[in-house]
């Protein structure tokens, strides 16, 4: 492009960052980042946002907030991106408390949290075995009255489950049609792993019967949850019959 005459702006300049990170270059695209200004180009937040998620997909956040802080000393607003993004990497390296403390900070005019960046704390907290919080910041969210969707209660299912609270997490499921909302393959996959967990292996079953009734097709991760849990309550003829049904 440069050699046939055309100069780049700062769009081509962000695209070919974004592809770097991609796959994983973080490094070119941080060259690249730093050769803008020299080639009389001006970055702006995407340019920033860009180099910032590149960084926190690497889980190399210390350089992903020394970035945000240049952005902001330069006086570039950061968006609800940038700070999805940094949430998202911090959880992702278990910085759970620096997570935390950056989300609190950050309640402020011109930054207002959307449903994203909910999904990303409750799924944080859950990843990293925090499991009293999710719970928590839900029923705060709940009273607040702020609209949740299916992700929101996926997250929550999940780490009641693997905390072992599947009676708590059954009540939101039951709740789930109530909310206008559909459970998707995830949702029931969660629910599934749940039972099987608790020894709920009857429950378990029903629930996987429920998804075909519900024209919702079970994939891959929800035949294999099921037949973990027929493997270790030793039913040999219920996993045979599953293996079948997975096969047709």
């Amino acid at each position: 492009m440069i050699q046939r005459g055309e100069n780049p702006d700062t769009f081509t300049f962000n695209r070919l960052m974004e592809g770097l990170c991609l796959v994983g270059k973080v490094d070119d695209a941080r060259e690249l980042f730093l050769t803008m200004a020299a080639k009389g180009h001006e970055r702006d937040v995407i340019s920033y946002n860009v180099s910032i998620n590149g960084y926190c997909n690497c889980t190399r956040t210390v350089q992903a907030m020394r970035l945000y802080r240049e952005m902001v000393q330069k006086g570039f607003k950061p968006t609800i991106i940038t700070f999805n993004y940094l949430l998202t990497g911090l959880f992702q390296d278990g910085k759970v408390e620096h997570a935390w403390e950056y989300f609190a900070s950050n309640q402020a005019p011109g930054i207002e949290p959307d449903s994203c960046t909910y999904n990303i704390l409750l799924d944080g907290f859950c990843k990293n075995d925090c499991l009293a919080e999710p719970w928590s910041l839900f029923h705060d969210l709940e009273k607040s009255g702020r609209e949740l969707d299916i992700e929101t209660f996926n997250c929550v299912l999940d780490g009641l489950c693997k905390g072992g609270k599947l009676e708590a997490a059954v009540e939101p499921f039951d709740t789930l049609s109530q909310k206008g909302l559909v459970p998707t393959v995830v949702t029931y996959s969660i629910m599934i792993h749940g039972f099987c967990k608790g020894g709920h292996l009857e429950k378990a079953c029903n629930m996987f019967l429920e998804i075909e009734e519900n024209g919702c097709a079970p994939n891959l991760v929800t035949f294999n949850t099921l037949m973990r849990g027929l493997c270790n309550n030793n039913e040999a003829d219920k996993m045979i019959e599953l293996l079948k049904k997975m096969a047709e």
